[in-house]
């Protein structure tokens, strides 16, 4: 324990009955389990003494059996992956849960995250099954989901019900099972209309029920989670966060074979998004603002603006480099990095987003064997799955495994080598394990992969070069990493 700690918990109070012997002593076990750090054991005798003979744990779970695995030439993102497996482990039980010491509830945007991790450890996708027949089972008669489930008490976060869609739309990439998606179609469309009723006659998400708990992020400046004027008009999110939900929804739809219904969604989601751009764009700050016509601005905003398509190109790009300029703005938690990463991503901007490793980095001078709620102020839980994102970033980002068509039909490999020199590591597919390891060789890149047999193979070398090749043999794949501008050179698969 840390020099001048204070050990915080929940006490167990066990009065002896004495009638315990050397041979066969009283055991005392609690009824449910229990998630700890250190156990302190304070002893009080009466008039007679008493031995402690042992104290011991059993480690309880959801049987988690990881084939996903990562190396790389940082031994502290090896150390991270590690604390993000153990983080990931501790909160699986009967649910994914979002922490195991404080509520042990299955939140909608916690469990969306766990669900996308766990892809990338296994195949077996069981509890995120579960996980999205729960959410589906929280419906309200309204169309709105509760934001966990399953609970005794009910409770509405708005913005949390569309994570819903994106676990439908996750696991039919990574499992393409059409069937899961067409039996929630129904349930999917009746928590868009919810959104639908509340658009204003301006076009974008209005203000919503009082009675629900306007949430998006536990930043420091935002009280509740929320920007501080909340109150103040609609919230830019809520319709950015719709229409990309919209959006995907729409793309699920089409996979289903409800074009004309996709149709009529991405209809709305333009809708939605040329009202956001016409009402809470900013062009003296050249930003979106978390609320029409105010001056509260955040990282958040022009996230998902890029996120649900309000800007794209090159503008997104600058949109990026501006606002992760601007120290000004209220950064993203640690979940919301998932977002921030994608937007970055999309932008090609992968330089800014292996930067943010760095607040990972801060927790392993902690003596934490697991990652925390929060990167600021007091964590408050020392172990929450939503922070463990290294477990998707590093396998589907630096060792660059994701599904190229849904279900692994086919498989994308595009690898990025910032701030490394070397990276292995194995990606779980439905169709067999996924070996990729790579290493730069001065200004050369080497790649060298292992799919499973006769599945077509998409590599995007980092000079932007694309190869098709076929698993069941070792594909080897290089690249020059001095590349001038506007030049990118084609390299065969070498088989």
């Amino acid at each position: 324990m840390a020099e001048g700690g204070k050990l915080v918990g929940d006490p167990d109070v066990y009065s002896a009955a004495g009638v315990g012997t050397p041979e066969r002593p009283e055991v005392y076990e609690p009824f449910w389990f229990r998630t700890f750090r250190y156990v302190r054991v304070e002893i009080a005798a009466g008039n007679e003494p008493i031995a402690l003979h042992g104290i011991g744990y059993r480690e309880t779970g959801y049987p988690l059996e990881p084939t996903g695995a990562f190396d790389c030439s940082d031994d502290e993102l090896n150390q991270i992956w590690r604390m993000s497996l153990n983080t990931l482990r501790r909160c699986m039980h009967e649910t994914y849960e979002d922490c195991p010491y404080y509520e042990q509830l299955q939140y909608t945007m916690d469990t969306r995250l766990q669900m996308l991790y766990t892809y990338h450890l296994t195949t077996d996708d069981r509890l995120a099954r579960k996980a999205i027949e729960d959410f589906h089972s929280s419906q309200l008669p309204s169309g709105m989901l509760q934001c966990r489930f399953p609970s005794m008490l009910t409770q509405v976060i708005p913005g949390f019900s569309l994570y819903w869609i994106d676990m439908l739309d996750e696991h039919y990439r990574y499992f393409g099972d059409i069937a899961l998606v067409n039996r929630y179609r129904a349930s999917m469309l009746k928590l868009l209309d919810w959104f639908e009723r509340y658009r204003t006659p301006e076009g974008i998400v209005g203000m919503l029920p009082y009675e629900l708990w306007t949430h998006f992020d536990w930043v420091e400046s935002w009280p509740y989670g929320a920007p501080p004027t909340q109150d103040d008009g609609p919230m830019t999110l809520h319709s950015l966060m719709y229409a990309a939900g919209l959006r995907k929804a729409a793309g699920l739809l089409e996979a289903g074979g409800w074009r004309d219904a996709a149709g009529e969604l991405r209809g709305r989601a333009e809708a939605v998004i040329e009202a956001v751009h016409r009402l809470c764009w900013s062009a003296e700050r050249q930003l979106y603002a978390n609320c029409p016509g105010t001056g509260d601005f955040s990282v958040h905003a022009q996230i998902w603006a890029v996120l649900a398509g309000a800007v794209a190109g090159e503008a997104a790009a600058e949109l990026l480099r501006r606002t992760f300029a601007d120290d000004t703005l209220p950064v993203a938690s640690l979940p919301q990095t998932f977002a921030s990463m994608r937007a970055l991503e999309s932008c090609g901007l992968h330089a800014l987003a292996f930067k943010e490793w760095d607040r990972w980095r801060l927790f392993l001078g902690l003596e934490l064997t697991t990652l925390p709620e929060m990167a600021h102020g007091t964590p408050r839980s020392d172990c929450h799955a939503w922070s463990a994102l290294p477990l998707y970033e590093f396998s589907a980002t630096v060792l660059g495994v994701r599904p190229g068509a849904p279900g692994f039909a086919r498989i994308r490999i595009a690898p990025r080598p910032e701030g490394l020199a070397w990276a292995n590591g194995t990606t779980p597919t439905p169709h067999g394990p996924v070996k990729t390891a790579w290493r730069l060789d001065g200004d050369a890149f080497i790649l060298t992969v292992d799919a499973p047999t006769d599945i077509p193979v998409d590599i995007v070398l980092p000079d932007g070069a694309i190869q098709e090749a076929k698993g069941g043999q070792t594909i080897h794949a290089r690249c020059s990493l001095r590349r001038q501008a506007g030049m990118i050179q084609k390299f065969k698969a070498i088989q």
